[in-house]
Order: C-alpha cells, then sequence, then structure tokens
C-alpha cells in the first residue's frame, strides 16, 4: 500500500486528529506537493474561525485541491482496485458513483446503498466520509448503515429512492438512533 493513501486511511480512522492532518502536509510539502499547503490552510481556519483572511485563504486553498484533483484521486483508485470493488467506481450506473472533497479530503460519497453496506470497511478507508448519499430500494439497508461501526464518523445519510424521491436519514443527538429526518420530492 502507498505512503500516501495510509495517510489517508489513518485520517479516516480518526478524523477530528489535527496532528495527523499535519504530518500529512508536512509528507506533502516535503515532496514538493501544494496539497500540504492546502491541508494548512483548512487547519489554520479550523484553528482559527474568526481569520481576518478567511476566504481569501479558503478560496486559496480550493483551488490547489481541485487543480490537484487527479493527484489526489489516484491512489484511492488504485486501492479500490486492490479490493472487491475494482472496476467499480465513476461509470455509469456503477455502484460506487463519486466522491467530493471538502478541507483536502474525500468528506462525501455517493454509492448504492448494498454497495455501502457490503463494504463498508473498504469505502470508509478512502477519507473521513461525513455525508453519504446511498441510492437505492431498501429502508432497512439505509437504517442499517447508520449502525455500522466503518461509517461511525458519517454524520448524514442522504438516501435516494428511485425514480425522485430523497430521504435524509440522520443521527438522533440524544439517543444515536437512526430515523428519516424528511422526504423531498425532486422535480
Amino acid at each position: 500500500m502507498e505512503e500516501e493513501f495510509e495517510f489517508v486511511r489513518a485520517i479516516a480512522a480518526d478524523p477530528y486528529n489535527s496532528e495527523l492532518r499535519l504530518m500529512f502536509a508536512d509528507w506533502c510539502e516535503e515532496r514538493g506537493d501544494e496539497r500540504g499547503e492546502a491541508l494548512r490552510i483548512y487547519h489554520q481556519i479550523a484553528q482559527d474561525p474568526q481569520h481576518p483572511r478567511r476566504q481569501v485563504l479558503l478560496r486559496r486553498a480550493n483551488r490547489i485541491v481541485a487543480a490537484n484533483r487527479k493527484r489526489s484521486n489516484a491512489p484511492i483508485h488504485r486501492y479500490l482496485n486492490t479490493t472487491p470493488l475494482k472496476g467499480c467506481v465513476h461509470s455509469r450506473g456503477a455502484p460506487v458513483r463519486g466522491w467530493k472533497y471538502s478541507e483536502g479530503l474525500i468528506t462525501k460519497l455517493t454509492v448504492e446503498t448494498r454497495t455501502a453496506a457490503e463494504h463498508a470497511d473498504v469505502l470508509a478507508a478512502i477519507g473521513p466520509i461525513r455525508h453519504l448519499r446511498a441510492i437505492g430500494e431498501v429502508q432497512q439497508e439505509a437504517l442499517d448503515l447508520e449502525k455500522c461501526p466503518a461509517y461511525r464518523f458519517v454524520e448524514e445519510i442522504e438516501w435516494i429512492l428511485p425514480p425522485l424521491r430523497h430521504y435524509s436519514v440522520q443521527r438522533d443527538p440524544t439517543t444515536g438512533r437512526p430515523y428519516i429526518a424528511e422526504v423531498v420530492s425532486r422535480i
């Protein structure tokens, strides 16, 4: 397993550990990789949300992440190609539909519900996933995702039922139990 992905996996397992993110930033910078600068900016803003140059810094970090998307995706694709999900990413109708970056790491994942349930450990390793978009028909599978230890840091599961109905499955802050928060018809 390549070194870069080991950092991503460690951060995914402990997403609130800022030291891991800074170690990854150091590692990137030692290799002349500007993503290290972006990780430092995100860390700086997290430490000081009222930073006077917040918007300027965020634009800079977001530009760096966007410019390096292929470089960031490469180790994720190589990792997934060593798992049962080989060839199941980003193609039309593929079980793993895509992901989005936030704070320099993958935090949003779109995947078929069944794949999310069957390959939770594999998918949870690709980044500190906070938002999971599950596409599928079975309500129980979506609710079971809330109980899955691999997704313990997921803050929200958006469940999409074909053809046009969206449900938001969230966790009750007091009991920790999953519930359907809203039903939205999309036209």
